[in-house]
C-alpha cells in the first residue's frame, strides 16, 4: 500500500498536478519528476539540465512516462480504498 497520495503531486515548474492525460509524469536520471511537456519544452529551447538542481541532462535522454508514478495517479485516492469485505459498508 502507498503511503503518498500520488495526486497531489505536481510539476515543480508548472505546478500542475501530474495525470493520465494533460501532465504525464517523466522523471530525468537526477531523479526530479516533471511533466513529459515540460521536459520536451526544455529540450527543444536548449536547456539542458535539471529545473531543480541543475544536473545535465543527457543529449540522448527521450523522455518516458514514469510507470510507477502513472500507476498510482490510476489508483483511487488512498482514502477511497476499501478492502473487499467491507466493499458494501
Amino acid at each position: 500500500e502507498s503511503k503518498l497520495n500520488w495526486s497531489f503531486i505536481s510539476d515543480p515548474v508548472t505546478k500542475e498536478p501530474f495525470d493520465l492525460t494533460n501532465n504525464l509524469p517523466s522523471t530525468l536520471p537526477c531523479g526530479h519528476t516533471f511533466a513529459i511537456t515540460t521536459i520536451t519544452q526544455r529540450l527543444q529551447n536548449k536547456q539542458t539540465t535539471c529545473p531543480v538542481c541543475r544536473a545535465r541532462i543527457p543529449r540522448d535522454f527521450v523522455p518516458q512516462i514514469d510507470l510507477k508514478i502513472a500507476t498510482e495517479l490510476s489508483r483511487p485516492p488512498i482514502n477511497e480504498r476499501v478492502c473487499s469485505i467491507h466493499k458494501n459498508q
